[in-house]
């Protein structure tokens, strides 16, 4: 992201100390979803990538959707 700045939405997450953004979008509804490399944020909720059992995206829904370990129904953000 050379030469790139970070949407607001995204600078805004109380991010831990030394995560850094790997990937991000930002929701029609304006939540941001960001991927670091310990963790998924979706808005201020974060999910640990041990946590992750999977995460798919539908390129034609323009959706992600993500299943916890333990878990029996996906969660995920709204349409990017």
């Amino acid at each position: 992201m050379i030469g790139r700045r970070l949407p607001e939405e995204v600078r805004r997450l109380p991010l831990p100390r030394g995560e850094r953004v790997l990937a991000h979008a930002v929701t029609r509804d304006g939540l941001a979803v960001v991927g670091t490399r310990e963790a998924l944020h979706l808005g201020e909720q974060r999910i640990g990538w041990e946590h992750v059992h999977r995460a798919d995206w539908d390129p034609d829904e323009a959706r992600l959707t993500v299943s916890e370990v333990g878990s029996s129904a996906p969660s995920g953000p709204p349409t990017c």
